[in-house]
């Protein structure tokens, strides 16, 4: 191993000390390791952890190279770099990784970053692969987050029409309760404006 990487070892010690909640002997390892593939991610975990979204954020958009058929991992940062993954193997494709990644922010209730990180995965994804719950975890969290433009933008590109009826109802009555109604009727909704115009009467009759 060279000084410019980590051994697979060295990286596992530090994810165990940071899966068994002994955070700052994990930063401190973290630290004195060189920033290879597999200690990026593991900081990315542990600053998940502690709070620190956008840093978590930034170490994991960092790996995105280190996935897929073009990546130029050295033997031992790709050993290192698979010990601390879920499976024990590297991911075969970018979309796999990001998709993973957004699950990782979702399940820190992280909304903006599980976002960011399902768009990557739906840009990169396989022509044929069903997508349908990532772009439900934008067109959401989107909604969530207040981003009308993007929420709209994402139901209106989102190729399931289900999806698409169902969030757009969902959007109206957030942009409702929200008192949104300026931006709401800037948007023209396309083959769903019989949806929007329910829902708006829904809304009314429950007004009264």
């Amino acid at each position: 191993v060279s000084p410019a990487e980590a051994s697979a070892s060295e990286v596992l010690c530090a994810e165990r000390l940071r899966a068994a909640g002994r955070i700052g002997a994990a930063q401190r390892l973290l630290e004195w390791l060189p920033r290879a593939p597999g200690v990026m991610y593991v900081r990315s975990l542990l600053w998940l952890d502690i709070g620190r979204d956008a840093e978590a954020a930034g170490a994991m958009d960092s790996l995105a190279g280190s996935f897929g058929h073009s990546n130029a991992l050295s033997a031992d940062d790709a050993a290192a770099l698979a010990s601390v993954l879920p499976s024990g193997l590297l991911f075969s494709t970018e979309y796999e990784f990001y998709a993973h990644a957004s699950g990782l922010f979702k399940a820190a209730q992280s909304t903006e970053y599980e976002v960011h990180f399902a768009k990557r995965a739906i840009a990169s994804a396989p022509v044929g692969n069903d997508t349908s719950s990532l772009w439900s975890d934008v067109i959401h969290g989107s909604i969530e987050l207040g981003l009308w433009d993007d929420a709209y933008a994402g139901l209106m590109a989102a190729p399931y029409d289900r999806l698409r009826r169902d969030y757009a109802r969902q959007l109206v009555h957030r942009m409702c309760e929200e008192q949104a109604i300026e931006k709401l009727v800037r948007f023209s909704f396309g083959g769903l404006v019989e949806d929007v115009v329910e829902s708006l009467a829904f809304k009314a009759r429950n007004a009264d």
